[in-house]
């Protein structure tokens, strides 16, 4: 049936990747203040939208004087940038502030910032920055603070922070979770006179002079060696040459590599055990990712109970040891290497990944292992500008698996899960939505790689996409029948198998390619995909798919760009529009290699729109069950090659 015709018939050893040392030189949504003092709750605070917790707050020269304002409720920030406004800023009232990774940027700012609400939290699990400019002052005197749980505060700047309520613990430091300085300066925060200065820790000349047994003591050492049986401290921070070995079972908890590269635990000696400290958490902390750790050993609980390991900082932690602990893994910024199945600890705990949706964030890549470990991702995911980054990743030419439950638990923005190196598969067990996120998920397989998802996609109805990092081909299969999700799309050169029947039978819609009315002009793929029936009968609600907007070749693409085929021997039948949606395809529906006819059924009270400039070649029944099939293709081109039944009532084919 040819659309001229129709009026007839009516998708190493250590690994490092770069991370930036500061959440704030990525581009974000700012909302900036308008020139008032409006309670900042009130959309006439802001010059556009109100900020939220995905969007930073802002004063720039929009404000033409001192500006003192309060919350006037309590309010979640992804953080605070202060420009140019004309005057100080300070921000109180009798409400809690929330900030997220982003913190407090005053970078570039030009005046001072006070924070005096009745409470300041740090969001839980966030690697929170308080980036101040060298002569500039924020002031942080809140009727609280409080740290998030598991969260890291980072001071970058030269700039100077003043509290009179953040304190330090009995060892004299804020906490092994609070850095100050950049590279090789980054030490451990104190609280001297008033203000947030780096800690002068212990001097030991090798790991040998790290005697303490009272867990009080916070070391700075300059070379490897062998530290005494015995050894308790509160931290140890690395200032030396890159390399070096640390040998010994000792407590601590806090690990600062401060030095010029990587630091090595245990290596040649994997029976020594590392004990996480009284605190149950042992804080690994770097300034960027020139700085790696290497755990040879295992590390194991702190007598008083289950305890675990956080990652604050731009570098990478491989954990190379049978590790014992049975408390939470964090990683809230930087990279965590995974290197063999019980590398994260006994599954008693889990593992929370705090993802920006880039390289900043928290990561979690895996070298070739299996895990059985439950996993959650929070932070605000994807969705901010620039450098997008999974928040759990594949090692070129390994193949992983994961049997845990990953659960999707933070934002909006949504969560990218797959390989952004080639020759890698992943395997997936079950993935769950939280009831109170709204995440989104991307499946994101890199050229010539695979993502299998054995278990069932609970998403609560949220949207899935399968795309690829760099426009080349990559694979998911969705093994799992009825995924919860919704709207799922398939594009970037993506190949998605679906060999479970009615894999997408609870979506709203499938769009292979781009999307309505969407007239993006681009080189890349966004408007190719491929979807492989396997030889298995799918039913879906809406069937839609467009190229891109411009002319082809560089922006849109043909139509066979947008592909549905069956790589099996066995037939198979698209059932369309179950829940009665309309939509509109341009693309190819064919047999494919398998050699398997696939056959078309239209069902429920829309309309399915086949159009186009290629033609369709799938030799099976076109079936017009219920509502209105519609033959658009270009004027001599094959909308429909085999017979086509019109069922009785209200169906219709145009």
């Amino acid at each position: 049936w040819n659309s001229s015709l129709r009026k007839d018939v009516i998708k190493l050893f250590f690994t490092a990747i770069c991370v930036c040392a500061g959440f704030a030189v990525q581009a974000q949504t700012v909302r900036y203040k308008a020139n008032n003092t409006d309670n900042l709750n009130l959309a006439s605070s802001w010059s556009v939208a109100i900020p939220t917790a995905g969007t930073v707050a802002g004063w720039n020269n929009t404000v033409t004087g001192a500006n003192s304002v309060n919350l006037g409720a309590d309010l979640s920030w992804l953080g605070i940038r202060i420009l140019d406004p004309g005057g100080a800023v300070t921000i109180g009232g009798a409400n809690t502030l929330s900030t997220d990774a982003f913190g407090v940027d005053m970078n570039a700012a030009t005046v001072d910032l006070t924070l005096n609400t009745a409470s300041l939290t740090l969001k839980d699990y966030a690697s929170t920055f308080w980036n101040v400019a060298s002569g500039r002052t924020l002031t942080v005197s809140p009727g609280v603070f409080t740290r998030g749980d598991r969260s890291a505060l980072r001071l970058p700047g030269a700039g100077t922070v003043a509290s009179a309520i953040i304190a330090n613990d009995a060892t004299g430091i804020v906490g092994p979770w609070a850095t100050i300085g950049t590279t090789t300066a980054m030490r451990y925060v104190t609280v001297s006179g008033g203000t947030l200065a780096g800690y002068a820790g212990t001097p030991a000349a090798t790991a040998a002079q790290v005697t303490d047994t009272t867990g009080t003591v916070n070391y700075d050492v300059a070379a490897g060696g062998t530290i005494p049986a015995g050894a308790s401290l509160n931290t140890l921070r690395y200032t030396g040459a890159s390399g070096a070995n640390i040998v010994g079972a000792f407590t601590a908890n806090g690990i600062l590599n401060a030095g010029a590269g990587s630091l090595v635990f245990n290596s040649g000696s994997p029976a020594n055990v590392i004990t996480i400290g009284p605190t149950r958490e042992l804080v690994l902390s770097t300034p960027d990712s020139g700085r790696i750790y290497a755990f040879y050993g295992p590390i194991a609980d702190h007598a008083s109970g289950p305890s675990g390991i956080t990652l604050a900082g731009g570098g990478a932690v491989n954990l190379r040891g049978n590790n014992t602990y049975s408390g939470v893994t964090v990683v809230n910024s930087g990279i965590l290497y995974p290197y063999v199945s019980n590398a994260l600890g006994t599954t008693d705990g889990h593992t929370v990944i705090y993802s920006t949706g880039r390289s900043d964030g928290g990561r979690l890549i895996l070298p070739g292992v299996t895990l059985a470990e439950p996993i959650t991702l929070m932070g605000p995911g994807d969705g901010t500008s620039g450098g997008w980054g999974n928040a759990i990743g594949c090692v070129a030419n390994t193949t992983n698996t994961l049997t845990g439950t990953l659960t999707l638990a933070g934002g909006a923005n949504g969560y990218r899960i797959g390989s952004e190196s080639a020759f890698s598969e992943l395997t997936l067990g079950p993935i769950q939505r939280s009831t109170a996120s709204t995440a989104g998920l991307y499946l994101f397989p890199a050229a010539d790689s695979t993502v299998i998802a054995n278990g069932r996609i609970d998403l609560n109805g949220g949207w899935l996409t399968v795309q690829t990092p760099t426009y080349t081909p990559g694979t998911v299969v969705l093994n799992a029948a009825s995924n919860n999700v919704g709207t799922v799309r398939f594009h970037r050169d993506c190949l998605v198998k679906l060999t479970a029947p009615d894999a997408l039978v609870l979506s709203t819609s499938l769009i292979i390619g781009n999307t309505a009315g969407n007239t993006t002009r681009t080189t890349g793929d966004e408007d190719v995909g491929t979807v492989d029936l396997a030889g298995v009968s799918q039913p879906i609600d809406r069937l839609e798919g467009y190229p891109n907007g411009g002319a082809a070749p560089n922006n849109a693409t043909a139509s066979d760009s947008r592909k549905i085929t069956s790589s099996s021997a066995g037939s198979a039948t698209l059932t369309v529009g179950i829940r009665n949606g309309s939509g509109a395809f341009d693309g190819v529906i064919e047999n494919g290699p398998g050699g398997g006819a696939v056959a078309l059924t239209k069902t429920g009270t829309g309309t399915l729109t086949l159009t186009g400039n290629r033609d369709n070649t799938y030799t099976g029944i076109t079936a017009v069950a219920n509502g209105t099939l519609a033959l658009n293709k270009t004027n001599g081109i094959t909308a429909v090659s085999g017979d086509i039944v019109i069922g009785a009532g209200t169906s219709t084919l145009q």
